[in-house]
């Protein structure tokens, strides 16, 4: 009886991590961004920065952690990043030392939960889940768009506050967050 139940446990469990596997906590990137400068700066400054000038902004529902990410693999040192997070979307953002200077990433990407990615395998259940209103367009529009402005100012800043020149439209790039 004990070897069943032993048995059922060891099987339910390994269930539960395939699934995960498959369908857990699967970011999808779509954009990103980086520049490196010729200058040291302070990679919590620079977030602290980053968080006031989104918050200045009142965007409802945006959430700041810092997250640490592996740099490779499971025995490879971690990066901090500052994490902003709204409904599906999030933007992780990364500053830290690089040669002789610093770079700063940004990175937009889609985080899509198990019972949606499960929902999605359905066609017709992926119908209505897709369905979203204009109120809901153009909201996570304008608050990608107000993440992003932010983001732009603490750049400024920390440009301007190092004595650089300011980075022209082209260094900033063509940031399509559709």
């Amino acid at each position: 009886m004990n070897f069943s139940i032993f048995f059922i446990f060891c099987f339910s469990a390994l269930l539960v991590l395939l699934i995960y596997y498959i369908f857990g906590g699967s970011v999808e990137n779509h954009e990103r961004w980086q520049h490196s400068f010729d200058f040291e700066f302070s990679s919590d400054e620079f977030y602290t920065s980053v968080q006031e000038a989104i918050t200045e902004r009142k965007i409802p529902g945006v959430k700041f952690t810092r997250v640490k990410y592996s740099q490779g693999n499971i025995f490879s040192g971690s990066r901090e990043y500052l994490h902003i997070a709204k409904d599906d979307f999030m933007f992780d953002i990364c500053a830290a030392p690089y040669g002789t200077g610093f770079f700063v990433s940004m990175w937009y990407a889609e985080n899509y939960g198990i019972l949606k990615q499960m929902a999605n395998k359905i066609p017709l259940v992926k119908a209505f889940m897709e369905r979203r209103s204009y109120y809901q367009i153009y909201t996570e529009a304008m608050a990608k768009a107000a993440i992003h402005v932010g983001f732009n100012a603490a750049i400024e800043a920390l440009v301007t506050s190092k004595g650089a020149r300011a980075l022209g439209k082209i260094e900033m790039g063509a940031y399509k967050l559709d």
